[in-house]
């Protein structure tokens, strides 16, 4: 989704995409998809390509055929379109919501963008159908995605014109961050003067206490939801991304230093560990096993998040302690 630039892309013929001649990898386009498929066929990994919002049906033809051809026919594409449309903080959102109003869709931009976004995955999948033929089955997976914390958001989606009969995967963030909301948006049953006053003063032990205190609470009820859903619509449940969720960028100015100091102490401590093992082994608890996406791999610490199991490329791993819990998992679930 990243190396794609997925968010907030603009791209919708398939000759303004980046390719290999391309003078820089580095720009709003994306990396191009000839490097995404050879990085998967050498990692032996199964890609998760997500098309861009206004991407054209040529473009998605073209997407496909290229993955058909180049891509490791023992590996397994995921295809999703777009990624988070119900997001509101991504133009893919207003895009979708203003092609569903124009079709009438519903009467509101948001309800309107959701059952676009439904009925826009669909015309893709079969796009990809055509383009794989036989072999579609074997060799991609459908993925509708919906919203972790409001099982209500997937209910809409897959039930619409029964879009769920075209999907293989129901998809969720599924974050954390030991504030007790589950949905990892940070206290949000308290005001903002109250959120400050309590988080400032507190220990990274004391926000890792709460991180373990939910795993069989509100991240238990949370999965366990979500799970529901996907069994009740015939699909897997899978996470496109998830892990934990610390932003200070949204604190008050004069405290944005010292809260960026204490989540980077949190994901730092030696006891996420522990928290990554007791949120994965509820994730497989609840969903059966289904495929876990961490967000991310490599990213520095900064107050706009603390996503990365390693906060740099050659970081020692014995240094990064959601690292080592993520490969704990991945070690005791071959």
């Amino acid at each position: 989704m990243d190396w794609e630039a997925t968010n907030n892309s603009t791209l919708a013929n398939w000759s303004d995409r980046i390719t290999t001649t391309s003078a820089t990898q580095a720009t709003s386009k994306g990396v191009a998809l000839e490097y995404l498929i050879q990085l998967a066929n050498t990692l032996k990994i199964d890609p998760w390509f997500t098309i861009p919002a206004q991407a054209s049906d040529d473009y998605v033809q073209k997407f496909a055929a290229m993955v058909r051809d180049r891509l490791d026919p023992t590996l397994k594409a995921h295809v999703e379109y777009s990624n988070e449309v119900w997001n509101g903080i991504f133009t893919q959102a207003n895009y979708a919501g203003q092609q569903g109003l124009a079709s009438g869709l519903d009467d509101t931009s948001w309800g309107a963008g959701m059952r676009y976004y439904a009925e826009r995955s669909v015309e893709i999948f079969k796009i990809w159908g055509n383009v794989f033929g036989a072999s579609t089955s074997q060799r991609v997976e459908r993925v509708l995605a919906g919203q972790a914390g409001n099982p209500w958001v997937g209910e809409q989606i897959l039930a619409w014109k029964d879009a769920y009969k075209h999907a293989d995967s129901y998809a969720i963030a599924p974050y954390f961050d030991g504030f007790g909301d589950a949905d990892g948006d940070g206290w949000s049953d308290i005001n903002d003067v109250d959120r400050v006053n309590i988080t400032i003063n507190m220990t990274a032990d004391q926000i890792i206490d709460g991180m373990l205190k939910e795993m069989p609470t509100e991240i238990k009820t949370m999965f366990d939801k979500s799970a529901s859903t996907a069994k009740r619509f015939g699909l897997d449940l899978v996470s496109y991304e998830g892990g934990a969720h610390l932003t200070s960028y949204q604190f008050p100015d004069d405290k944005v230093a010292r809260m960026t100091d204490l989540f980077t102490e949190v994901n730092r401590n030696p006891r996420m560990r522990d928290v990554y093992k007791a949120y994965l082994d509820q994730w497989q608890a609840s969903s059966g096993g289904g495929d876990f996406n961490q967000f991310n791999d490599v990213t520095g610490s900064s107050k706009w998040g603390f996503w990365g199991a390693l906060e740099y490329q050659n970081q020692n791993p014995s240094t990064a302690p959601k690292y080592l819990g993520l490969m704990d998992f991945i070690n005791a679930n071959p």
